[in-house]
């Protein structure tokens, strides 16, 4: 007699404090390589299910709905948990080799590497902010700066040389962005880069924020990530708003509505 493991006709859920109410469509499922009691399920919520084969009683009949079996764990990204966006799923779970791992793949999202025993509370093993630990432009930046000229009278004029030092710290990026823009490589380094600039240095002046919005857009037109265009075109409208005249502006939001209008 045919028997099955797991129900699942009650497993969605739409954040993790949401019960359980609606059909889990399973997606894909893996059993670790070295500990083969441990099954990963993946289906048509955020969530993928670490389940124990030997705490799962068998189900002789699947006439009736059960409720939901207990899991040993939910893994989902902290910032796709409480969301509950509308066709937001997986698509693909896996195992690593060791065990160790879980790689989570989302339906136009991005994939999640995270631990099988979490540490500290976070299972979350590599984000997007984890890119900066490895690339950080305001660190690089202070390792090449030279040290702020010696003056006698520290309280004579602060506020213009903080400034000084500001603009250039905010040039230098660019230099870094334009590097990425003109090599066509590392293009997240060159938006972060960007992103820097407009967010970590107060007033830096009209027309900084219009060559770093315009360069930003370039940059998200070359990553082409998803929405990337979508962004783009907005930086080209704040950019426009400062200068309608602009030819850089215009001619890059030209080509944002261009490569917006081949994708849809």
């Amino acid at each position: 007699m045919n028997s099955s493991t797991l129900d699942l006709r009650c497993g969605a859920k739409k954040s993790l404090a949401d019960p359980p109410r609606q059909s889990l469509v399973l997606k894909s499922c893996d059993i670790s390589s070295t500990r083969p009691h441990l099954l990963l399920v993946g289906g048509s919520d955020s969530f993928a299910r670490l389940y124990d084969r030997r705490m799962l009683s068998p189900l002789s009949s699947g006439r009736n709905k059960q409720p939901p079996p207990p899991c040993v764990n939910y893994f989902c990204p902290m910032h796709l948990s409480d969301h509950g966006r509308q066709g937001l799923h997986l698509t693909h779970v896996t195992f690593s080799p060791n065990g160790e791992e879980i790689l989570l793949n989302y339906s136009g999202e991005h994939v999640y590497l995270m631990d099988v025993n979490p540490v500290q509370g976070s299972s979350m093993r590599y984000t997007s902010d984890d890119a900066m630990k490895f690339f950080n432009p305001t660190t690089i930046l202070k390792e090449v700066q030279s040290k702020p000229p010696h003056s006698d009278f520290p309280n004579r004029v602060p506020a213009k040389r903080n400034l000084t030092a500001s603009l250039d710290q905010c040039r230098k990026l660019l230099q870094i962005a334009e590097k990425s823009l003109k090599e066509g490589a590392n293009y997240y380094y060159g938006i972060e880069a960007c992103n820097d600039v407009l967010h970590g240095h107060g007033q830096i002046g009209h027309a900084l924020i219009l060559e770093c919005l315009c360069l930003r857009a370039a940059l998200f037109l070359k990553r082409d990530w998803k929405n990337d265009v979508h962004m783009a075109i907005r930086d080209c409208f704040r950019a426009v708003e400062i200068d309608p005249a602009s030819f850089r502006a215009l001619h890059c939001m030209a080509e944002a509505l261009l490569q917006a209008n081949s994708k849809f």
